[in-house]
């Protein structure tokens, strides 16, 4: 049988109708996946000019403002502004206060600045879209990071997906647990730290170390943040008074929260700074610093009364002098003392491992693997690391990365710990969204060592964010960077302390402190006889508002021109991040090679002090006053560099 002219009409009708609809869901789709970008990208510059206010140098200099011409980023146009109004604390209600209603005494200048930052575009449909999100930064000073954030709830503007910071060093974690999953899970939420690097304030022989977790469901845009600092100070005992407990976390509907009946005010031995002028936050490590049998959470776990203090010396001492190092977590806006770290896993390996899928994949699941074990009792040691060794590498410089896991159990009550445990038993796949855990950047912290020289060195200047040009404090520093010389095996290893300090990178407060490492693997293998590199840190430096030289932002170290001639050989530059030193390195540099290296950037001047090098041809060769790079001492040529605005 044949089709009648009707079922052939119905049928195109049904046929056109279904084609129609796959049309108009496509356009959807595609609106859809555009309007996301959209917000990412506005997102991604409202956190960056809440960054540059973080940064500025005086309170005074936070005011409104907006960018004179549209920012254009992925063909999308952006328009950003910034309305800053002032804040009082009240500090009957613990809040932040626009007008000075009920505050008695006003001081003279606000307590705070609120900034408000929108950046708005225009939307396929031509409708005007925008997010907003505000902080309030304290006068009390800029960089003691006790700049107060409102919650995302009391932001203006609508919630949006994070952005992740896809940085080769930032890796992203999914908290499902890929062992159990055997179906499609519905909203899955991911975690990593907000930063490639933490932010460092080391200063005057005090630490302060500063870095966001976030953990994010880009399908139905929510997000949490979670803000630490981690310190070091000098202290001293100050008798029995009311402090504060130890701030706490708990599980609620299968989440983690904090735990508002924590940190509770009670009676117990406390401190007070020892030296002046030292970060704001040592005032509350100082004083709140101690356990007691009073309550059951601990600052240290596993402690049974009071911990132990010690001295410069590592001597107990139990009254006097003492050394301390504390982590803090943002609460309502103000940081809280909470449970040290406890460091339970630490791996390095080359900058360049995230650069393959791969290796995130094999990373990401050894990270779960890892806190699956601590929390049921499997010793992390029997699991196995990714591969990170290196083979054939060349002579030249490359940065290695090291990266810490922390498990906060400590925070938690023994119920909660146990409801994590009867969840991995009963194979719930979300069982990572109730631990808290923290997979950070230690670069910058951890020791570094090179088991020959010879062969390979690795930096490990000292944690220092001054800026004192007459020493070589440029405001950063390096550790981590591997140049390889000659040809042969080489184990490059790091090791870290599993506490606070392991986090500030400063002395040891305790003599029982212990210790994590890992190593890599390095075998180098020069292409050919005759084959150098040139290892030049750009160091950067800035006017600030009194006139006087500080660091510049990473961002200012971006966008360098460089032009080799003659271009016979490979150079690499990487930009400053965090305080970790801009570095442009080259390989493949044969010997007696004569070429000019030139580094640019509109309104910077660059110059050496180890050599005429950007005024003249460098010169490698066998002459006087030369060098000679057929030497194996000199197959690494080092050259410092500054780069200035002023």
């Amino acid at each position: 049988m044949g089709f009648s002219l009707i079922e052939v009409v119905i049928g195109l009708a049904i046929a056109t109708v279904g084609i129609i609809g796959i049309l108009e869901l496509q356009k959807v789709f595609i609106q859809s996946g555009n309007e996301t970008n959209a917000r990412m990208l506005a997102m991604q510059l409202v956190r960056e000019k809440l960054d540059d206010i973080k940064q500025l140098d005086s309170y005074g200099d936070i005011n409104s403002g907006a960018d004179n011409d549209p920012i254009i980023v992925q063909n999308i146009s952006f328009t950003r502004q910034w309305e800053v109004t002032e804040r009082y604390y009240n500090s009957g209600s613990e809040q932040w206060q626009e007008g000075i209603a009920g505050l008695g005494a006003v001081p003279n200048v606000a307590d705070g600045k609120r900034a408000l930052v929108t950046v708005q575009w225009t939307d396929l449909d031509a409708a005007v879209q925008q997010v907003a999100q505000s902080e309030i930064y304290s006068r009390i000073s800029l960089h003691d990071s006790t700049t107060l954030t409102e919650s995302l709830a009391e932001s203006t503007g609508p919630q949006i997906p994070y952005t992740s910071a896809q940085s080769p060093e930032n890796p992203s974690i999914t908290l499902i647990d890929d062992t159990m999953t055997v179906v499609p899970i519905e909203n899955v939420e991911s975690k990593e730290t907000s930063k490639p690097v933490p932010t460092v304030d080391a200063k005057n022989g005090n630490n302060l170390i500063q870095f966001e977790t976030v953990v994010y469901d880009q399908e139905t845009d929510t997000q949490s943040i979670e803000d630490f600092s981690t310190i070091n100070c000098r202290c001293k005992f100050n008798g029995q008074a009311s402090a504060s407990a130890p701030t706490l976390l708990k599980i609620d509907d299968g989440k983690l929260s904090n735990d508002d009946d924590s940190g509770q005010l009670i009676t117990k031995t406390t401190g007070t700074v020892s030296v002046s002028s030292q970060p704001f936050l040592c005032n509350k490590c100082c004083k709140d610093h101690h356990d007691t049998d009073g309550v059951n959470a601990k600052y240290v776990i596993g402690t049974s009364n009071n911990h132990s203090h010690y001295s410069t010396a590592l001597s107990k001492v139990l009254s006097g002098d003492y050394l301390e190092a504390c982590r803090f977590r943002r609460v309502n806006g103000f940081y809280e003392l909470v449970p040290d770290w406890v460091l339970i896993d630490f791996i390095i390996m080359p900058q360049s491992f995230f650069l393959d899928a791969s290796n995130v994949t094999a990373y990401t699941s050894y990270i779960k693997s890892a806190v699956r074990a601590y929390m049921t009792g499997i010793a992390i040691s029997s699991l196995v690391k990714p591969n990170r060794d290196l083979s054939e590498v060349i002579s030249g410089t490359q940065q290695l990365i090291a990266r810490g896991l922390y498990v906060d159990i400590a925070s938690l009550s023994t119920s909660d710990v146990n409801l994590i445990k009867s969840e991995i038993s009963n194979s719930n796949p979300k069982w990572l969204e109730m631990v808290p855990f923290y997979e950070v950047n230690l670069t910058l912290f951890a020791d570094w060592s090179s088991s020959d020289t010879a062969i390979a060195t690795v930096t490990e200047e000292p944690i220092n964010t001054i800026v004192d040009e007459t020493l070589n404090y440029y405001g950063t520093y390096s550790r981590g960077r591997m140049t390889t010389l000659i040809d042969g095996d080489v184990m490059i290893t790091s090791t870290i302390k599993t506490d606070n300090t392991g986090v500030t990178g400063s002395e040891a407060i305790t003599p029982s402190v212990a210790n994590l490492n890992d190593s890599i693997t390095v075998k180098v293998k020069t292409s050919s006889a005759g084959e150098n590199s040139i290892l030049i840190p750009v160091n950067c430096l800035t006017l600030n508002n009194k006139g006087k030289s500080a660091a510049c932002h990473a961002k200012d170290t971006k966008d360098i021109t460089i032009l080799v001639n003659p271009s016979n050989i490979n150079c690499n530059y990487t930009p400053q991040s965090g305080n970790s030193t801009a570095f442009l390195n080259c390989s493949k540099v044969p010997d007696h090679w004569s070429g000019q290296i030139s580094l640019s950037k509109a309104g910077y001047t660059f110059s050496s002090s180890e050599t005429n090098f950007f005024s003249s041809k460098f010169n490698f060769g066998t002459g006087v006053n030369e060098l000679d790079l057929n030497k194996a001492t000199l197959t690494s040529v080092y050259l410092p560099v500054t780069m200035k605005d002023y």
